[in-house]
């Protein structure tokens, strides 16, 4: 049996990320070659779980990515060993809206109505209440449900060994490479799953601030999004990263990914790791 500290669960949240799958595949068997871009119909298929993943992996039908519900089986099996990328509820839900609506079974429901419907999915799918798709198609099932936000929000706390940001990817990757190690790639900050629509999308400012939403808060998800920013923050300055550090972890990043004036989501947690850093010898900061 592959030792506790060894093993993945990734609770993939719809929409947060799919290319996260090329970072927890080159990292759980480093013999993967760098050249693979992991994404996970054609890693799998050319690199079977079987063979190259042998009892590492949360599998889902087969799947590493699937929107499986966690269950109190999960967090027996692997305690302490879930990783996950989280997004704010109202850029969630618009780009949900965009992915499974607009681009595939055209506006039945109008945006704010959508949202309204998914509320709360995330707490659902991580508290074990319902499977992450549900809703979100309207092929899906829809069991309307009280989202159980104190489970979610102590699972967050308790169940995770890494937690990222689907917003700051570029950081959370560098993030990623500073708590475990390992060669950060080029193609780990690819969109390998963008949103296709038919018409489009809400602009990022507006998206973030939920405004297209009017007074509607999906609180649930929030209070689940606001937990994970700050244990994301609060790794970001126990790791020391910062911007500086960043373009030496991951070279192969985008240009302008850690230039400084780049958007940084946790200015208080990160000016204080950089002070720390500075008083170490290093200079600059996120």
């Amino acid at each position: 049996m592959v030792p506790l500290n060894q093993r993945i669960a990734w609770v993939h949240f719809p929409k947060c990320g799919s290319g996260f799958a090329d970072t927890l595949l080159h990292h759980a068997n480093a013999s993967l070659p760098s050249s693979v871009v992991g994404s996970v119909e054609v890693t799998l298929t050319t690199h079977p779980l079987h063979s190259w993943f042998k009892g590492i992996f949360w599998e889902k039908d087969g799947k590493i990515g699937n929107h499986f519900a966690v269950t109190s089986r999960e967090t027996a099996s692997f305690h302490g060993r879930f990783f996950g990328m989280f997004r704010e509820p109202a850029s969630r839900s618009n780009s949900m809206f965009n992915y499974f609506i607009n681009a595939r079974s055209g506006p039945w429901i109008d945006e704010r109505m959508y949202a309204k419907r998914v509320a709360g999915s995330a707490v659902m799918m991580l508290a074990g209440q319902r499977y992450g798709l549900d809703c979100l198609k309207r092929t899906k099932p829809c069991m309307r449900a009280t989202p159980n936000t104190e489970l979610a929000l102590r699972r967050l706390e308790t169940e995770f060994a890494f937690v990222g940001l689907t917003n700051h990817w570029a950081l959370s990757i560098c993030l990623f490479h500073a708590m475990f190690g390992g060669p950060c790639l080029s193609h780990e900050f690819l969109n390998t799953r963008p949103t296709n629509h038919t018409k489009p999308a809400k602009k990022a400012a507006s998206t973030a601030s939920g405004s297209w939403l009017g007074d509607f808060v999906d609180r649930d998800d929030s209070a689940l999004f606001s937990k994970a920013k700050a244990r994301f923050c609060a790794d970001v300055a126990k790791h020391r990263v910062t911007f500086e550090r960043c373009a030496q972890i991951c070279p192969a990043a985008p240009q302008g990914s850690f230039e400084l004036g780049s958007s940084d989501p946790c200015r208080r947690q990160t000016e204080r790791s950089a002070v720390s850093s500075d008083s170490k010898g290093s200079k600059g900061g996120i």
